[in-house]
Protein backbone atom coordinates (compact mmCIF):
# COMPACT_ATOMS: atom_id res chain seq x y z
CA UNK A 1 0.00 0.00 0.00
CA UNK A 2 1.16 3.39 -0.51
CA UNK A 3 1.96 5.54 2.50
CA UNK A 4 -0.74 8.04 3.14
CA UNK A 5 1.29 10.94 3.52
CA UNK A 6 3.40 9.95 0.30
CA UNK A 7 0.17 9.31 -1.94
CA UNK A 8 -1.43 12.95 -1.03
CA UNK A 9 1.92 14.36 -2.23
CA UNK A 10 1.79 11.89 -5.59
CA UNK A 11 -1.34 12.95 -6.07
CA UNK A 12 -1.01 17.01 -5.86
CA UNK A 13 2.47 16.81 -7.55
CA UNK A 14 0.92 14.96 -10.24
CA UNK A 15 -2.20 16.59 -11.04
CA UNK A 16 -0.08 19.96 -10.88
CA UNK A 17 2.74 18.26 -13.04
CA UNK A 18 0.70 16.52 -14.85
CA UNK A 19 -1.37 19.98 -15.99
CA UNK A 20 1.73 22.12 -15.90
CA UNK A 21 4.77 19.79 -16.96
CA UNK A 22 5.83 16.43 -15.26
CA UNK A 23 3.39 14.16 -16.63
CA UNK A 24 1.29 16.13 -18.97
CA UNK A 25 2.05 19.63 -20.60
CA UNK A 26 -0.28 22.40 -20.27
CA UNK A 27 -2.52 22.16 -23.14
CA UNK A 28 -6.21 23.27 -24.44
CA UNK A 29 -7.39 22.67 -20.43
CA UNK A 30 -7.01 25.36 -18.43
CA UNK A 31 -6.62 25.56 -14.31
CA UNK A 32 -6.93 29.16 -13.78
CA UNK A 33 -8.65 29.64 -10.30
CA UNK A 34 -7.65 26.11 -9.10
CA UNK A 35 -5.67 25.55 -5.94
CA UNK A 36 -3.84 22.11 -6.30
CA UNK A 37 -2.88 20.84 -2.63
CA UNK A 38 -2.26 18.00 -0.81
CA UNK A 39 -4.73 19.08 2.06
CA UNK A 40 -7.77 19.69 -0.42
CA UNK A 41 -7.30 15.87 -2.43
CA UNK A 42 -11.11 14.66 -0.78
CA UNK A 43 -10.43 11.93 0.93
CA UNK A 44 -13.67 10.52 -0.39
CA UNK A 45 -12.77 10.51 -3.92
CA UNK A 46 -9.84 8.53 -3.03
CA UNK A 47 -10.23 4.73 -3.07
CA UNK A 48 -7.11 2.28 -2.72
CA UNK A 49 -6.37 -1.49 -3.43
CA UNK A 50 -3.93 -3.98 -2.65
CA UNK A 51 -0.26 -2.88 -4.49
CA UNK A 52 -0.29 -3.78 -7.85
CA UNK A 53 3.26 -5.61 -7.09
CA UNK A 54 0.93 -8.33 -5.14
CA UNK A 55 -1.16 -8.81 -8.24
CA UNK A 56 1.54 -8.78 -10.62
CA UNK A 57 4.88 -10.79 -9.77
CA UNK A 58 5.61 -11.24 -13.97
CA UNK A 59 6.55 -8.00 -13.39
CA UNK A 60 10.09 -8.42 -12.34
CA UNK A 61 11.10 -9.89 -15.29
CA UNK A 62 13.23 -7.24 -17.16
CA UNK A 63 13.57 -5.79 -20.64
CA UNK A 64 16.94 -6.26 -22.49
CA UNK A 65 17.48 -2.49 -22.43
CA UNK A 66 17.15 -1.65 -19.03
CA UNK A 67 17.50 -3.09 -15.70
CA UNK A 68 14.00 -1.80 -14.46
CA UNK A 69 11.13 -4.09 -14.40
CA UNK A 70 9.17 -4.46 -17.48
CA UNK A 71 6.19 -2.63 -17.17
CA UNK A 72 8.25 0.39 -16.37
CA UNK A 73 9.46 0.33 -19.44
CA UNK A 74 8.60 2.40 -22.63
CA UNK A 75 9.36 1.32 -25.56
CA UNK A 76 9.99 3.58 -28.73
CA UNK A 77 11.00 2.59 -31.87
CA UNK A 78 12.95 -0.29 -30.52
CA UNK A 79 14.78 1.82 -27.92
CA UNK A 80 13.88 1.20 -24.54
CA UNK A 81 13.79 3.09 -21.37
CA UNK A 82 12.19 3.76 -17.75
CA UNK A 83 11.98 6.06 -15.67
CA UNK A 84 14.28 4.24 -13.02
CA UNK A 85 16.85 4.57 -15.31
CA UNK A 86 19.44 7.51 -14.63
CA UNK A 87 18.67 10.87 -16.83
CA UNK A 88 22.39 9.81 -18.39
CA UNK A 89 20.74 6.50 -19.45
CA UNK A 90 17.90 7.88 -20.99
CA UNK A 91 19.64 10.76 -23.08
CA UNK A 92 21.66 7.80 -23.90
CA UNK A 93 18.99 5.69 -25.16
CA UNK A 94 16.66 8.39 -26.79
CA UNK A 95 19.49 10.68 -28.22
CA UNK A 96 18.81 13.87 -28.53
CA UNK A 97 15.80 15.97 -27.41
CA UNK A 98 13.66 17.65 -29.94
CA UNK A 99 12.89 20.00 -27.60
CA UNK A 100 13.69 21.38 -23.59
CA UNK A 101 11.91 23.92 -21.03
CA UNK A 102 12.25 24.95 -17.73
CA UNK A 103 10.10 26.39 -15.29
CA UNK A 104 11.12 26.91 -11.34
CA UNK A 105 11.80 23.27 -10.30
CA UNK A 106 12.25 21.17 -12.93
CA UNK A 107 13.49 20.71 -16.89
CA UNK A 108 11.30 18.89 -19.30
CA UNK A 109 12.98 17.37 -22.13
CA UNK A 110 10.74 16.23 -25.14
CA UNK A 111 11.59 13.08 -27.68
CA UNK A 112 10.67 12.30 -30.92
CA UNK A 113 8.68 15.79 -31.62
CA UNK A 114 6.86 15.52 -28.46
CA UNK A 115 5.90 11.62 -28.56
CA UNK A 116 7.95 11.29 -24.99
CA UNK A 117 8.15 13.88 -22.19
CA UNK A 118 11.10 13.62 -19.44
CA UNK A 119 10.72 15.56 -16.62
CA UNK A 120 13.74 15.81 -14.41
CA UNK A 121 14.74 17.90 -11.12
CA UNK A 122 18.24 17.92 -9.24
CA UNK A 123 17.76 15.45 -6.45
CA UNK A 124 21.11 15.66 -3.99
CA UNK A 125 22.87 17.38 -6.14
CA UNK A 126 22.55 15.35 -9.63
CA UNK A 127 19.54 16.17 -12.07
CA UNK A 128 17.38 12.90 -11.87
CA UNK A 129 13.83 11.59 -13.41
CA UNK A 130 11.13 12.36 -11.63
CA UNK A 131 8.22 11.48 -14.75
CA UNK A 132 8.50 9.50 -18.46
CA UNK A 133 5.09 10.43 -20.35
CA UNK A 134 3.61 9.03 -23.44
CA UNK A 135 1.78 11.46 -25.22
CA UNK A 136 1.02 9.31 -28.49
CA UNK A 137 -0.89 6.53 -29.21
CA UNK A 138 2.04 4.95 -30.84
CA UNK A 139 3.29 3.53 -27.79
CA UNK A 140 1.64 0.95 -25.66
CA UNK A 141 2.21 0.02 -22.13
CA UNK A 142 3.96 -3.58 -22.00
CA UNK A 143 0.26 -4.84 -21.14
CA UNK A 144 -0.92 -2.77 -24.98
CA UNK A 145 -2.91 -0.16 -23.42
CA UNK A 146 -2.31 3.56 -25.18
CA UNK A 147 -4.14 6.62 -25.79
CA UNK A 148 -7.42 5.68 -26.64
CA UNK A 149 -8.29 3.00 -24.27
CA UNK A 150 -11.05 2.50 -21.77
CA UNK A 151 -10.74 2.39 -18.38
CA UNK A 152 -12.44 -0.86 -19.03
CA UNK A 153 -9.52 -2.19 -20.91
CA UNK A 154 -6.67 -0.80 -17.94
CA UNK A 155 -8.62 -2.69 -15.62
CA UNK A 156 -9.10 -5.77 -17.14
CA UNK A 157 -5.08 -5.43 -18.35
CA UNK A 158 -4.10 -4.04 -14.74
CA UNK A 159 -6.55 -4.88 -12.11
CA UNK A 160 -8.25 -2.21 -10.14
CA UNK A 161 -6.33 0.73 -9.61
CA UNK A 162 -4.22 1.18 -6.17
CA UNK A 163 -5.61 5.05 -5.81
CA UNK A 164 -8.40 6.80 -8.20
CA UNK A 165 -9.26 10.12 -8.19
CA UNK A 166 -11.98 12.27 -9.62
CA UNK A 167 -11.00 16.00 -8.55
CA UNK A 168 -14.27 17.48 -7.38
CA UNK A 169 -12.90 20.85 -6.71
CA UNK A 170 -11.21 20.95 -10.47
CA UNK A 171 -14.68 19.39 -12.05
CA UNK A 172 -16.64 22.13 -10.17
CA UNK A 173 -14.85 25.27 -11.74
CA UNK A 174 -15.24 23.47 -15.28
CA UNK A 175 -12.08 21.24 -15.40
CA UNK A 176 -12.11 17.46 -15.41
CA UNK A 177 -9.66 15.67 -13.83
CA UNK A 178 -9.79 11.61 -13.41
CA UNK A 179 -6.31 10.04 -12.90
CA UNK A 180 -5.82 6.40 -11.60
CA UNK A 181 -2.65 5.20 -10.40
CA UNK A 182 -0.92 1.91 -10.43
CA UNK A 183 1.55 1.68 -7.62
CA UNK A 184 4.63 -0.99 -8.29
CA UNK A 185 6.39 -0.29 -5.26
CA UNK A 186 9.49 1.93 -6.82
CA UNK A 187 7.36 3.63 -9.54
CA UNK A 188 3.86 4.25 -9.99
CA UNK A 189 1.79 4.04 -13.25
CA UNK A 190 -0.66 6.84 -13.75
CA UNK A 191 -3.55 6.98 -16.60
CA UNK A 192 -5.55 10.31 -16.99
CA UNK A 193 -9.03 9.58 -18.24
CA UNK A 194 -11.12 11.95 -20.19
CA UNK A 195 -15.16 12.62 -19.70
CA UNK A 196 -15.75 9.64 -21.47
CA UNK A 197 -13.23 6.97 -19.53
CA UNK A 198 -10.85 7.07 -21.96
CA UNK A 199 -6.92 7.63 -21.45
CA UNK A 200 -5.81 10.54 -22.67
CA UNK A 201 -2.31 10.34 -21.61
CA UNK A 202 -0.01 8.20 -19.41
CA UNK A 203 3.03 8.50 -17.20
CA UNK A 204 5.10 6.68 -15.25
CA UNK A 205 6.70 8.02 -11.77
CA UNK A 206 9.75 7.30 -10.11
CA UNK A 207 8.89 7.61 -6.64
CA UNK A 208 11.94 7.66 -4.75
CA UNK A 209 12.92 10.89 -6.97
CA UNK A 210 9.81 12.11 -6.19
CA UNK A 211 9.54 11.72 -2.68
CA UNK A 212 12.43 13.88 -2.53
CA UNK A 213 10.73 16.92 -4.52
Amino acid sequence: MVKTKTTAMIMASAMMLALMGCGESAGADSTEGISITSENIPAENVTESPSATDTNPSEEKTASDSNAPEDSIVDFDGKKVSVLDDLDSIMGTLGEPSSKSNDAISTFYSFGDGKIECCASTIDGKEAPITLSVKTDEIKTSKGIGIGNTIDDVTASYGEPTEDNIDEEAKAKGFFLHIGYYDFGDYTLAFKYDEDGKVTSYWYINDENDSKM
